[in-house]
């Protein structure tokens, strides 16, 4: 067997030389391992604090986006409410002229307490007339009442928009006794809603 062995017989600069070149992997090392620092650093600090605002960004939009589906829909319900109370009122009734004949043949001592504007189960409209008369006698109150009726029906204004009115019912005042309450009902010609 041979018996071998090295002997290091290398000049200083050629030793600094092999140092180098030993140490040239971990030279590579430390850069990398400052950009990895640099990268994990910037994902801490900045993406993910700012991805997180993102987040929240988006969710803040998701519930804006549901208000003002809601608004939209509240929209259009009251887009559909106005064009319904557009059509009412450009086929309704005008009520100016209805009012100045009620002043017209009104009876002496008969007074329309309110008139109210409802409607029917068939979705009609109908005019509701609720009065009092005051006579010495509850014929009188009454024979009142039914000359009101007839001038109302004769009315060109009220025939116009309204079927005849008709006689509801009539019942002494509770204070008094030569008071009559009454009421009349009418239903609107040709408007009904919905329509």
């Amino acid at each position: 067997m041979k018996n071998t062995f090295n002997i290091n017989i290398l000049n200083p600069d050629q030793k600094k030389k092999k140092s180098l070149d030993s140490s040239t992997p971990l030279l590579l090392f430390i850069p990398l391992f400052i950009w990895i620092i640099f990268g994990l650093s910037f994902f801490l600090f900045l993406y993910r604090p700012t991805n997180n605002e993102i987040q929240r960004q988006n969710i803040k939009l998701g519930q804006l986006n549901q208000e003002l589906s809601s608004l939209e829909s509240l929209k259009n319900e009251l887009e559909k409410q106005q064009e319904l109370y557009l059509k009412v009122s450009s086929e309704g009734v005008h009520w100016s002229s209805k009012l100045l004949s009620f002043g017209l043949i009104i009876p002496n001592n008969l007074w329309i307490s309110k008139l109210i504007f409802t409607k029917d189960k068939n979705k009609k409209y109908l005019l509701d007339i609720y009065g009092q008369s005051f006579s010495p006698s509850k014929k009188e109150s009454l024979d009142k009442i039914a000359q009101f009726i007839e001038g109302l029906n004769e009315t060109s204004s009220f025939q116009k928009d309204f079927f005849p009115a008709e006689f509801i019912y009539s019942q002494l005042h509770s204070k008094d006794d030569r008071i009559v309450d009454f009421r009349l009902s009418s239903s609107v010609k040709g408007h009904k809603i919905g329509k």
